[in-house]
């Protein structure tokens, strides 16, 4: 995935994640304004619950997010859409603990330095001193 696209995919996540405790926050600002005492004490006991019960919920897409998971908007949309089913909760969690595909520069850098050694190895044969190409004797050097 490229850079942008990662960028975007994570602002949705967190455009979405945004909007859900948003959501919460309006409901308990709502349920709080109308009760006193025993009422908001339940009222601000439902909300942390409310809010802890989401966190576990959304565990599988925690985790895919703090792994930077290749895969990680998949597994946040499936966790939102089928979490609620224990199976696919536990197929979101399972997948968000898959090993991370990472397209790293090691790879890059192996594969440059094989080139040289390929190089290099090809001018030894070509009878070239120390695999270094001469340059054609009809032109002159640097051109």
């Amino acid at each position: 995935m490229a850079e942008p696209d990662k960028r975007k995919a994570s602002r949705l996540t967190w455009l979405i994640l945004g909007g859900v405790f948003f959501a919460a926050w309006f409901i308990a600002m709502f349920l709080l304004s109308e009760r006193t005492g025993r009422e908001a004490i339940g009222s601000i006991m439902a909300i942390l619950s409310t809010v802890i019960v989401l966190g576990l919920y959304f565990i599988p897409a925690i985790v895919a997010r703090r792994r930077d998971h290749h895969q990680r908007l998949a597994i946040f949309f499936l966790n939102l859409l089928l979490g609620w089913t224990l199976l696919g909760w536990i197929i979101a969690l399972i997948w968000s603990l898959t090993a991370v595909r990472r397209d790293n520069d090691q790879s890059v850098v192996a594969a440059a330095a094989y080139g040289k050694v390929m190089a290099k190895l090809h001018a030894m044969e070509r009878g070239e001193p120390d695999g270094q190409r001469q340059p054609p004797r009809d032109r002159p050097p640097g051109r």
